[in-house]
């Protein structure tokens, strides 16, 4: 199992936006852009391919085969280093309180079994070590058909942090076609592959703190 551990300053961006039931994005939701998460935590799920086996009538071996792997999907877990209620009830569907103000400052998790047929398109933005040192840009990767479940994160130096886990659903991937959630992945489509981000070009520059339309991304 390949194992990607996101160390402090590592993961600098993440974008979470909902998918249709045909796997593109739906273009009547909304998504969100989280800035400087603290930890994204991904691993390959891959079964081991099943071994056959054959006896001979003198207690050898005679015949042996072993099927190939199958790699299923991803996953793994996120924590933020904010309370954060909006992102909270976008992706796990929980009750979302506001204020008076209309500002989200509370959620609900709901008791018993979670709705988990809303899927989600991730990118996220990634440091990365070249010859011992930080390297510039980042690396950029994607996943396609992902679920979250809430967690209760940790109490570390009197501080919480909140925390999901997530996998992918397995299936087709890449958004029906679209090149990634800005429409601008430059990598081959691969379900849990990954492309270099351009050091001379710019982290996404969306707003926190508020969902953003689907409608509003590029074409």
């Amino acid at each position: 199992m390949a194992t990607i551990q996101a160390a402090p300053f590592n993961i600098v961006a993440l974008m979470a936006f909902p998918e249709d039931p045909n796997g593109g994005l739906d273009t009547t939701g909304s998504g969100y852009f989280v800035s400087k998460p603290t930890k994204w935590d991904a691993s390959n799920d891959i079964t081991d391919g099943a071994e056959y086996e054959k006896t001979d009538g003198d207690g050898g071996v005679c015949c042996n085969a072993t099927g190939c792997d199958t790699v299923k999907g991803a996953s793994g877990s996120v924590e933020l280093c904010k309370f954060d209620p909006l992102f909270t009830g976008l992706v796990t569907g929980t009750t979302v309180f506001t204020n008076g103000a209309g500002d989200a400052d509370g959620y609900a998790l709901p008791h018993g079994t979670l709705e988990c047929d809303q899927t989600f398109a991730v990118e996220t933005w990634q440091r990365v070590c070249i010859g011992g040192r930080r390297g510039p840009g980042f690396l950029r990767r994607l996943w396609s058909g992902v679920t979250f479940t809430p967690n209760d994160g940790a109490l570390e130096e009197d501080f919480q942090t909140i925390a999901f886990n997530w996998k992918t659903r397995g299936g087709p991937l890449y958004l029906g076609g679209r090149n990634g959630i800005l429409n601008d992945w430059s990598g081959l489509p691969s379900a849990l592959g990954g492309v270099w981000y351009d050091p001379s070009t710019s982290l996404p520059s969306y707003p926190t703190d508020e969902l953003i339309p689907v409608a509003s991304l590029p074409a």
